[in-house]
């Protein structure tokens, strides 16, 4: 049985690709020493020597690395950290797997374009807003150079179910209205939203593959953030009076925002097995 790690084991993806990918592979999760997820390895991205001491006792045959900082505004406010765990941390990775003949999959962003032209296709240029953009585009390069049998796949925000019940698109809303906070969501900034689970079943069944180079994972429908809101409390029955439209204008934003990072997921199709599904039928998997 091949080993696989996983980093961010404890995180709102990290912990599906866990999950799901036990029977099939021999599975190590990786995740921070804070995490209380049970059952993964807690070793902290920032701490090199202990991350590559690891990797090298588990030899694995590939590496999800899921895990990163990707709060856009903690790391404006933490760059040398955010330096250091999202593109240090992943240099060294991809050096360890060349070496130890290994495959490495690259979790990367949408918000690594500029946003002015949407559905983009995996040769389109890049231009990062933000220091966690310009980590990830970094994070990008050096796995490209560092291990030329990798995969860089860049995702985006996902549905689903985290361990903490605060990750996901959904559960960050949950929390806010149960807060009794109004939620203001943009009319004019688009993505295209994707279920965490299908997507570790996607990224499951590449690891299994020998892609390389560059893939767009996300759903198949663009909608702004305000569609995508009011879509997810209809499903839910939120008071929909609490989710109001805004415009980008009217924010304050902070690091800046691409308006449009849809991407064009032509090439997962061909390539894939698994079947991207809509939001719809994510949230109708989830329940209420």
């Amino acid at each position: 049985m091949k080993r696989l790690l996983v980093t961010g084991a404890g995180g709102l993806l990290g912990s599906h690709l866990v999950r799901l990918a036990r029977g099939t592979f021999h599975v190590l999760g990786l995740h921070s020493p804070r995490s209380r997820t049970a059952n993964v390895a807690k070793v902290d991205l920032g701490d090199l020597p202990l991350l590559e001491q690891t990797v090298r006792e588990f030899a694995p045959h590939v590496v999800i690395h899921a895990g990163a900082m990707t709060t856009p505004v903690e790391c404006e406010e933490k760059p040398d950290l955010a330096t250091r765990v999202n593109v240090d941390a992943t240099r060294r990775l991809a050096a360890l797997v060349r070496e130890l003949d290994a495959r490495l999959l690259l979790l990367s962003t949408d918000l690594v374009f500029d946003g002015e032209k949407g559905m983009y296709c995996e040769e389109d240029a890049v231009g990062p807003l933000s220091h966690y953009a310009r980590t990830k585009v970094e994070a990008e390069r050096a796995t490209l150079d560092l291990a030329p049998n990798s995969l860089i796949v860049r995702v985006t925000l996902m549905v689903g179910t985290s361990p903490n019940g605060g990750r996901s698109v959904n559960e960050v809303m949950q929390r806010a209205l149960e807060r009794g906070e109004t939620i203001r969501l943009f009319t004019d900034e688009f993505r295209a939203l994707i279920g965490v689970e299908n997507l570790a079943e996607a990224l499951l069944e590449l690891a299994e593959e020998y892609e390389t180079g560059i893939l767009h994972l996300c759903g198949p429908e663009r909608r702004s953030r305000h569609e995508w809101g009011m879509l997810i409390a209809r499903h839910f029955g939120w008071d929909l009076s609490r989710i109001q439209p805004v415009t980008r204008a009217e924010m304050k934003l902070f690091p800046p925002r691409p308006p449009d990072v849809s991407l064009d997921i032509s090439k997962a199709r061909r390539i894939l097995k698994t079947r991207i599904q809509t939001i719809e039928e994510v949230l109708r998997d989830l329940g209420r």
